[in-house]
């Protein structure tokens, strides 16, 4: 039998025993068995014809009939009115939005309110207040120090913590710190709601309250407050809150060893030189101060 026939049968599965040993003698089988060999070691990739043409049918666009929709009046009307509620939803959240300008350490602000009136904002104070509802709630909050200079025929109540000032078309200055509240009016009049108490300033009069302790002056001289022109001017005020105006101003923080800061200071410092600043305090009383580099200050009494 020539090697073809061979072949054909061997893949075939029909050769005799005899035909089998006799083709196993050969050259050929040798190469063909190798061939096999090597070919039963190829696999093809695991394949599922169902899975993947369910794959590609969902990667194509699916074909839709084109249908004939009767319009509803009332799904229409139903439709409508939902837009325009989403719609009238969206303006009332973006018109409630309050406006909120605030000042860092060592930063001063000026702005204006939507009735003109004139906010300036001394250093890490903040306002708060809606200019779209401001016509129907003239009032703002406000956290810190600010210096008001209301348009005339204009009124609106500053809200604090410590308590609630309104005024109409007037001049007025609102401290607002921890433990320290404290009003001047430098025109018209003010009247100011602190607890269970009411008072009404004109031009020169102050209200403080610091510590729980409060006081009132007349007849101040100062027509602007003093931080407006870049210093800081105090009337027997403990000299905790001299030294924390101190720490706003300069953006610094003060280390004090043995100092009696209930002590009452009067006086002020400048704004621009932390070391003309520091003189102006601890020279009337006596301390002696360190600048450890630009944020620490040590203090110690002589």
């Amino acid at each position: 039998m020539d090697q073809e026939n061979f072949l054909a049968k061997w893949l075939e599965g029909t050769l005799s025993d005899q035909e089998l040993q006799e083709f196993e003698n050969t050259e050929e089988y040798q190469s063909y068995a190798k061939i096999v060999e090597q070919t039963d070691k190829l696999h093809a990739p695991d394949y599922n014809t169902f899975n993947e043409f369910i794959a590609l049918k969902r990667k194509l666009p699916e074909r839709k009939e084109a249908k004939v929709v009767k319009l509803d009046p009332v799904m229409i009307f139903f439709r409508i009115a939902a837009i325009l509620i989403l719609a009238f939803g969206v303006y009332y959240f973006f018109d409630q939005q309050d406006t909120n300008i605030t000042t860092d350490f060592a930063e001063n602000r000026t702005f204006n309110l939507p009735d003109n009136s004139e906010v300036s904002l001394n250093t890490n104070s903040s306002v708060t207040y809606n200019k779209n509802s401001w016509a129907n709630r003239r009032a703002l909050m406000l956290e810190g120090e600010a210096y008001f200079k209301v348009a005339k025929g204009e009124t609106f109540d500053v809200i604090t913590t410590n308590g609630v000032i309104t005024v109409v078309g007037t001049q007025f200055n609102v401290k607002a710190r921890e433990n320290y509240f404290e009003v001047i009016c430098y025109e018209g009049v003010v009247k100011v709601t602190h607890k269970n108490i009411e008072k009404t300033l004109t031009y020169g009069d102050s209200f403080k309250i610091f510590n729980n302790t409060m006081v009132e002056e007349s007849n101040l001289s100062e027509s602007l407050p003093s931080w407006i022109k870049d210093e800081s001017a105090f009337r027997s005020i403990p000299l905790e809150f001299v030294l924390n105006e101190l720490e706003r101003q300069y953006e610094i923080t003060i280390q004090g060893n043995n100092i009696d800061e209930s002590v009452l200071f009067t006086g002020g410092f400048t704004h621009e030189d932390l070391d003309a600043a520091l003189q102006s305090i601890c020279i009337p009383l006596q301390i002696e101060y360190t600048i450890e580099n630009d944020k620490t200050v040590k203090l110690n009494v002589k």
